[in-house]
Parts: C-alpha cells; sequence; structure tokens
C-alpha cells in the first residue's frame, strides 16, 4: 500500500534598525597656571599703592601714586609696567605657596601657614594670556607655575596663598643680605590691603593669572612708632583723633579709645629718619570736654630725637628704636552745670532734653543731633542754678531696621551717674538721669549707643531652567526663628530678588536654599556668594555693625531628567488588523498610554516621559488589534539611547527600562502582521468517472471500461470476479490481485 501525503507553508516577516551616531567626548579642563613676577624700585614713591590706604600696608614708608584698579580687577602687566614706570625686573626672588594666613615673621611682614612649594623667578618667561596660552611676547624677572597636587587643591577651592620669600626668611636674605625692602605685594584680583602675603584666585573664564611682587633697593633701617593715650576717670566710651604722616590712610589720620585703667594705643613698624627725610609727626585734636594734660616721649635706645609742642609729637627715628609717646587727658568743666551729649555706633538724632530743677520748674533744652562718634555735643549749661537735684529726661530717635538707640551710661565729673530709667511714653522711648549739684561744678555726659540691626536679602538665579525656590534663614547665635522668602524664577540667568529681610539682631545667620521639585529634574546648587562660607546648600553670614546688611545671590543649576519618547510602527500589508494597538509606558509616579486605531499605520507619544535616574519603567502592548483567527502579529521593541541603539527585544513587554540625567532614549515598537491562508471551499461537479477495470477469469489483461459514469458524491464500488475498486471523491484506488499460472 502506498500513501502520499503534499503540505504546503508561507512565512513572511519584516526588520529596520536604526542607527545614530554617538555623542564625542569631553576634552579634559585647562591647568590653572601663575605667573610670579619681581621688580626692584629706587624708592617707595615709585611704586602704586593698593587699593585700600590704611595701616595694613607693611612698607617702612608710604608708596606713591593712588591705584587705578577697579575692585575685582585682576592684576595686568600693562596696567603695571604704565603705572610703576621706575621699576626693574628682579631676577631670582623666592616666592612660596600655602594655605592660611600667618602672622608678622622675621622683618615684620605677613607670613604663610600650612606652606607648600616655592618658584623662583628667572630672567624671563612667556607671556600667557588669561586662558595660559602664549602671546608670543617674553616678560622679565618672573617665572609662571603650573598648579599641581596640594596647590590645585587649594586653587580649587579658592584657598591658595603666596608670599614674598620664605616664613624663615621673607626677604630673601640668604640669597641678597640686606639689600631689599618690601614694597608691596598684589596677586589676581586681590590688591586690596598692601602686605606680605596675597590670595591667588583665578576669575570666572581665567586659567592663567599674575602677581606682582615689589621691592625697594637699599631701604631705611626698621624702627617702632608706639602712641598711647590715657585718660583721668572711669569713661570708657570717649575716642581721640590724630592727624599724621605716620599713619597709611588717606588722610593720614587714626583714632585711639582708652579704657578705664587701661590705655588706648597703637603701634608703627616704620623706617629710620635718613638724611632728607621727613621726621615723623602726629598730632592730637581737641576734643569738646576734655583738656590735654600731658605729652611724654621716650626713646628705648636714647638714639631718635623726640619733641614735642602742645599737642605735636616730632620724632627723628633711629634704625631698631622704639619709641613711645603717651597723651594724658582729664575733663574740663565748663560752666556751674554743663551737660554734653555723644554716640556710639553711629550718628544722628535728634535728641530731645528737657530738666527739672530742683524747685520743680522745666527747661526745655532743645534738641540735639550728633555728627561723629565719639565727639560730644553740648545739650546746654546751667549758670547760678539752684543747688540740689536735676532730672534729666532725654527722648531717643524711634526703632527704625536700620537699628534701635538706648542710653549707654551718664558720668558727671568721671563718676558714673547711678539710677537710669528708661520708659516709653506717647513722646516715644525716654530716659532718665538724675544728678545732684554741689558746691562743686558738675560736668555731665550722656552717651547713646546705636545697635544696629541688619538685613538679609536673597536673590536667585536660575540656570538650565525656572522655578520657585524656598529660603529659610535661622539665627545661630541668637534666640532660634525661622524666616521664610519664596522667590520664583522665569528667566534662565535673570536674578530675582526677595523681599528684604530687616530689622534683624545682629549676629550669626544660616541661610538654607530649598528649590521646590521639578517634573524635569532635580536642582544642584552651583554657586553662593554672600562673603559666608557654604556648605550643603546653606550660607553661613554673620552681620555685624560694620556690615549689618548682606545680600546672598544663590546659583542652581537644573540637572534635567532624561526622556523616554515611544512611538509605534505597524506593518500590516494584509489589512488584517480590525482593532487599535496599544502601548503603555508605566513607571514611577507616572505613565503613558498610545492608541494607534485602525487605519494608521503609526503612532508617537506627544512628548518625551521623564524619569529620575534612579527610577525604571516597563513597557507592555496589551491590545495588538488583532483576532486570532484572522492571522498572527510579530512584536519587536528597539532601545535607541542618545542615538545609539541597543539589542532587538521580540515581544510585547521590556522592562527596566532607565535615563539618566539629559539622556534621550527612543523606544521603537514593532507590530508585523500575517494573515492565515484560506483553504477554499470545493464546489460539486458532474466528473468523469474512471473506467471499470474488467477482470478476466484467467487473470490476463483487460481494458477500462465504464466511462461517463456520474458521480454521486458518494464511493462506488465496483466488483470483478478477482478484485474490488473503490472509488471515492473523484480518486480511485485500485487493488489487483495476481493469479498463480496453471
Amino acid at each position: 500500500m502506498r500513501v502520499v501525503l503534499l503540505t504546503c507553508l508561507a512565512i513572511a516577516a519584516a526588520l529596520t534598525v536604526i542607527v545614530s551616531p554617538s555623542a564625542g567626548a569631553r576634552a579634559p579642563a585647562s591647568a590653572y597656571t601663575v605667573t610670579l613676577v619681581a621688580r626692584q624700585c629706587d624708592d617707595y614713591s615709585d611704586i602704586m599703592a593698593n587699593r585700600a590706604r590704611n595701616n595694613i600696608q607693611e612698607s617702612l614708608r608710604d608708596l606713591g601714586k593712588d591705584s587705578v584698579y577697579a575692585a575685582g580687577q585682576p592684576v595686568r602687566p600693562a596696567v603695571e609696567d604704565a603705572n610703576d614706570p621706575g621699576c626693574r625686573p628682579l631676577n631670582g626672588w623666592t616666592f612660596t605657596f600655602g594655605a592660611l594666613f600667618g602672622p608678622q615673621g622675621p622683618d615684620g611682614l605677613t607670613i604663610l601657614r600650612d606652606t607648600t612649594t616655592s618658584a623662583r623667578t628667572t630672567a624671563s618667561t612667556a607671556l600667557l594670556d588669561d586662558q595660559g596660552n602664549p602671546t608670543g611676547a617674553q616678560i622679565a624677572g618672573a617665572v609662571t607655575v603650573t598648579m599641581s597636587g596640594e596647590n590645585l587643591d587649594l586653587a580649587q577651592r579658592n584657598s591658595l596663598k603666596v608670599q614674598g620669600g620664605t616664613p624663615a626668611d621673607t626677604l630673601n636674605h640668604a640669597d641678597f643680605g640686606d639689600l631689599y625692602g618690601f614694597g608691596t605685594l598684589r596677586c589676581s584680583n586681590d590688591n586690596l590691603n598692601a602686605d606680605n602675603a596675597e590670595s591667588v584666585r583665578w576669575p570666572v573664564g581665567f586659567t592663567h593669572v599674575f602677581c606682582y611682587y615689589y621691592t625697594v633697593e637699599q631701604p631705611p633701617e626698621p624702627a617702632t612708632i608706639v602712641v598711647r593715650k590715657t585718660i583721668d576717670g572711669p569713661d570708657d566710651n570717649v575716642t581721640f583723633h590724630y592727624d599724621s604722616n605716620v599713619s597709611y590712610t588717606s588722610g593720614g589720620d587714626f583714632d585711639l579709645t582708652p579704657k578705664s585703667g587701661q590705655a588706648g594705643e597703637i603701634t608703627f613698624q616704620r623706617g629710620s629718619t635718613r638724611p632728607g627725610d621727613d621726621p615723623w609727626t602726629f598730632t592730637e585734636d581737641p576734643l569738646p570736654g576734655w583738656e590735654l594734660a600731658s605729652l611724654t616721649c621716650t626713646s628705648s635706645s636714647g638714639e631718635s630725637t623726640v619733641g614735642t609742642s602742645g599737642a605735636t609729637a616730632t620724632v627723628t627715628l633711629a634704625g631698631g628704636d622704639t619709641v613711645t609717646c603717651t597723651y594724658d587727658n582729664r575733663r574740663s568743666l565748663s560752666r556751674p552745670v554743663s551737660l554734653y551729649k555723644q554716640t556710639v555706633g553711629a550718628v544722628g538724632g535728634p535728641f530731645a532734653f528737657t530738666a527739672v530743677k530742683p524747685d520743680g520748674t522745666v527747661d526745655d533744652l532743645g534738641e540735639i543731633s550728633t555728627t561723629a562718634e565719639l565727639t560730644p555735643v553740648l545739650v546746654g549749661d546751667f549758670a547760678d542754678r539752684p543747688l540740689g537735684v536735676y532730672t534729666i529726661t532725654e527722648t531717643l530717635p524711634s526703632d527704625t531696621p536700620a537699628g534701635v538707640w538706648e542710653i549707654e551710661s551718664a558720668t558727671c565729673n568721671g563718676q558714673d551717674v547711678t539710677g537710669i530709667t528708661t520708659s516709653v511714653t506717647d513722646e516715644g522711648k525716654q530716659a532718665t538721669v538724675k544728678f545732684t549739684l554741689g558746691t562743686e561744678a558738675l560736668n555731665c555726659l550722656v552717651t547713646n549707643r546705636f545697635t544696629p540691626r541688619g538685613s538679609i536679602t536673597v536673590e536667585k538665579i536660575t540656570v538650565g531652567g525656572t522655578g520657585v525656590t524656598d529660603f529659610v534663614v535661622d539665627s545661630t547665635g541668637l534666640p532660634r526663628r525661622e524666616l521664610l522668602r519664596t522667590v520664583t524664577t522665569t528667566e534662565e540667568g535673570v536674578g530675582v530678588t526677595a523681599e528684604p529681610l530687616e530689622g534683624l539682631p545682629l549676629g550669626q545667620y544660616a541661610i538654607r536654599d530649598l528649590p521646590r521639585p521639578s517634573d524635569l529634574g532635580d536642582w544642584e546648587l552651583e554657586q553662593v556668594d554672600c562673603g559666608g562660607r557654604t556648605r550643603a546648600g546653606t550660607a553661613t553670614v554673620e552681620l555685624t555693625a560694620e556690615r549689618p546688611n548682606v545680600k546672598c545671590t544663590f546659583t542652581n543649576r537644573l540637572k534635567k531628567y532624561g526622556g523616554i519618547i515611544v512611538s509605534k510602527r505597524i506593518i500590516d500589508p494584509d489589512g488584517v488588523r480590525s482593532g487599535p494597538v496599544v502601548v503603555q509606558l508605566d513607571c514611577p509616579g507616572r505613565s503613558g498610554l498610545l492608541s494607534v486605531p485602525v487605519g494608521r499605520d503609526q503612532g508617537r507619544f506627544p512628548g518625551p516621559v521623564r524619569i529620575a535616574p534612579d527610577a525604571d519603567c516597563d513597557l507592555s502592548e496589551p491590545a495588538t488589534g488583532l483576532k486570532s483567527a484572522d492571522g498572527t502579529v510579530t512584536t519587536t521593541i528597539q532601545v535607541t539611547r542618545n542615538g545609539t541603539p541597543g539589542d532587538l527585544v521580540e515581544g510585547t513587554r521590556l522592562e527596566g527600562i532607565t535615563a539618566g540625567y539629559d539622556d534621550v532614549v527612543e523606544v521603537e515598537v514593532v507590530d508585523t502582521y500575517v494573515a492565515r491562508p484560506v483553504r477554499p471551499t470545493p464546489t460539486p461537479s458532474r466528473p468523469t468517472l474512471p473506467p471499470v477495470v474488467a477482470v478476466p477469469p484467467d487473470g490476463g489483461s483487460a481494458q477500462l471500461t465504464g466511462a461517463g459514469l456520474p458521480f454521486t458524491g458518494f464511493p462506488l464500488l465496483v466488483l470483478g470476479s478477482t478484485g474490488l475498486a473503490l472509488v471515492a471523491g473523484g480518486v480511485l484506488v485500485v487493488w489487483r490481485r495476481r493469479t498463480r499460472a496453471s
């Protein structure tokens, strides 16, 4: 028996891969460099001063012209050459880098602590621009140092310092003997005070800066002048003013404030007086209510010459000597009762005074304002007054956000007046003082102190996006309080300033920067500028009498979340899809759904789905739009990250899709549909039946007969003497039996 079986199978598929170029690598950052320049000058007057004219300056005589630099302007060779034309390059001068400013060391010059490395100027070196690129020119008496190791770490933290010489040898005596004296040092944008150590900072956009050190050839010998101030009596709140050429302030003046039993004192290290030099002089200005009792000067070595005339001292200073001049003052009495007024901490007013005399009558003494701190102003005097108790009432100015006035003390003839009372009336805040007039004349002084209150202003700048930030201000040294400000930025790079927090007591405050969460990314503190230290989004500021108002600018950058973009493509050449295709993206806290209706062959999410770097998403296709009886569908998923495609995945679900900051993740889902083959239904017909085989009795051959018999659709059985034939479905299967020959 033979059985023949025939089978047919058809399969179709399509695959598309998209490839994009990968992102380029980032270039390494440029190195930090500083060019150290040394100059030698004939005289101190040849050297341009630093921006501040003050007594931090460490030269033995005052410098020349005022600085032409603006605040924050970096030191430039062109500016130095134009304003110090009498100075020449100095080869072999040693500089030392370090981390911390230290005390004054050898030669009375500031030194560094925690020093790192040293460098020495050479005959010349290449002149570099702000980015450290050669300009093609040379600069003499200089050396360029590239930051590395600990110096680089300090530079990146804006903590690097540099000094002239070394901590043990500030004027490089080992190399030059006593040939040179200190002139000034200015470095990068630190050109304020003219001392021997400065900060090395690189402004934004700079990788190269300059430091200029100036010396004076054949300087005078160092010596010392000490000016002391003493007073008779317990008054602690009086300041005396002096005019001089020994002070390096712009007017040559200085102040001394003695305390009870303790002299006010200032020390100047200055150069010895050489032939042709002017002597050092200083004069005490008159102070109302005080008179000079004595002025005495002494020379420790006896080699200096000192002269006094009235309130003026003239010193011809010898090298290595110390001259000490002491001014002693006492109160001066005027009329039988004289009332003076002075202020501490600020000037102003008006302060209104009334006096109730022993007989009960009231004198209105009027209003007084001060124009200089610790400078008494006469309120009034009482001649031919009766003996007895006088009650003085002072009405103080009202409190303001800038601060408050309080009465601090009252003295008569140098003795404290007790029993001062304060009150608040309809006229305002008042202080009452009582004193008794006896046979001795009275000289009384009322002192008011202004306690400034400060303010904190916060400004917010956002980069990479806009948003809302809450600022919390905590006081760290005062009873705790929390003050809140909210700032909303609407444009990148443009600062928005909150309403100031005013009327704050002086002290230390911590400002916390709390950006509100953004759906687009995470906020990162990039910079804070308010003169305080920063850590973990907190700025610490100190409100002081000298600096009561502080503004802090916080700059935050938005680190944008990566985005997942889902697209759908449908390949259905036979049109077997009968319903919508649904693709779903499930992420923490958000999800996306894409439905592609019949008649469309593609779809796409309207925008990226943003997710945090620590989140992941799952993609699924809950509906293919196909009835199983109509055909088959093959689903593939292709993930392309920042232009680089990943592996092609087959299936309707993909888990764990992630996106880092700024990542662009494209997910394409492709469905390919194939129709099922349709088996045709047979149509009934009248086929011609196969012939009937007549088998002869002797088993011989026979011809087919019976052609044309009708087919009824049922099997037809034909019998013969030696066999059987079955007609079924138009196919004839014949079995034939062979007969054995006789």
